[in-house]
Parts: structure tokens; C-alpha cells; sequence
């Protein structure tokens, strides 16, 4: 009986073994940060100070990138996934890009160190940063721009859809990227 047990025990070991053996290669976690080098500022330093502060619909502030399956359904990626908080790396992108594109304000981040009263700020708000089952990256939202005494000077809807130049996670976050050049440009032009 004890013969029987053990060649039972080394049956299954070594079919444990065969299949992890056999076992197909896992897709690898990938993260991702969107590409930005920024340009030299237009602006000086001593400008009027503009903190940008960005939001994010709850379905996009997750660590996996998403796309959008049909019109009623996004799914969050496991393994390909943000290197650090989406809505940060958006935000660093939105302060470098107004810096060098228009020369009214020096824009800043958000942070403990900045006084917030009596300082006007911009207010990105995200509902879409995706890719598409369409095939293109989609970014929509609005944005405002508020005074220091508080009151809105200027608010914009936008909706930018931004083909897809290749297939994959790569592609997605570079069209991802040029949306927010494009998003920047407009805003710029509004100052």
C-alpha cells in the first residue's frame, strides 16, 4: 500500500512538473510614461503664477491603461499599466507644454508649497484619456480658467480623437500624447 501511495505522490509530481514545463510564456507587465521633452519657456518665471490641476474621471485614475471595447464598455489593463499615477504625469505634461506655448503665466503644479489664495488656476478635467475599439485615442473633458478673486474667466469642452499609428500599448500612449499637445495648443491660444 505504501508503494502504491508513493508512486501515486510521484505521479502527480510529475505532472505538476510536465505542466509548468509546458506552460506557454506569460505576457510581461509593461509600464508606460507618456514621452514629453519639453521646449525651452516662453514665459518668465516672474509672470503671474497659473496652478493647473488635473482630474480624472474614477474609471481612467487606476494604474492599467484603458480602452474602450464598444460604446458602453471600457476595460482597465493588468499588464500594461501607468509607471506612476496617470493624472500626475498628465498634469507635469499640461505645466511644461503651457510654459513654453504662451507667455502670459508661469504655470505650476499644484503643491503644498504654493499659496492658493488669490492665485488663479487652470482646472483640466478628464471623462475620457482611452484608446478605442474605433482605433484611435480619445481624450474629452473641459477645462477652466479661474481669476484670483474665484470667478471663471473662460471654459472649454473638448473632444479629441487621435488615430492610432500602429497597433498596441506603445501606440495608444504616444496618440494619448499627441492629444495633450494638441489640448495644450488650444489652450494656449485662449490666453
Amino acid at each position: 500500500m505504501n508503494s502504491l501511495r508513493i508512486l501515486g505522490l510521484s505521479l502527480v509530481m510529475a505532472v505538476a512538473l510536465s505542466a509548468c514545463g509546458s506552460r506557454t510564456t506569460t505576457a510581461q507587465d509593461k509600464q508606460f510614461l507618456l514621452p514629453y521633452s519639453p521646449s525651452q519657456p516662453t514665459v518668465a518665471t516672474s509672470a503671474p503664477k497659473l496652478i493647473v490641476k488635473t482630474d480624472l474621471a474614477n474609471h481612467l485614475s487606476h494604474h492599467g491603461l484603458v480602452f474602450r471595447t464598444n460604446a458602453t464598455e471600457v476595460v482597465q489593463a493588468k499588464q500594461n499599466q501607468w509607471a506612476y499615477s496617470v493624472k500626475e504625469q498628465i498634469n507635469a505634461f499640461l505645466v511644461g507644454s503651457l510654459r513654453s506655448k504662451q507667455s502670459r503665466y508661469w504655470t505650476l503644479a499644484m503643491n503644498p508649497v504654493v499659496e492658493l489664495d488669490e492665485q488663479p488656476y487652470l482646472h483640466v478635467q478628464f471623462k475620457e484619456f482611452n484608446g478605442a475599439y474605433t482605433g484611435n485615442a480619445e481624450l474629452l473633458g473641459e477645462w477652466v480658467l479661474v481669476d484670483e478673486q474665484g470667478t471663471i474667466v473662460q471654459t472649454e469642452y473638448f473632444q479629441l480623437r487621435i488615430p492610432l499609428a500602429g497597433e498596441g500599448y506603445p501606440a495608444l500612449v504616444d496618440a494619448l500624447a499627441t492629444g495633450l499637445t494638441q489640448l495644450t495648443d488650444d489652450i494656449a491660444k485662449q490666453f
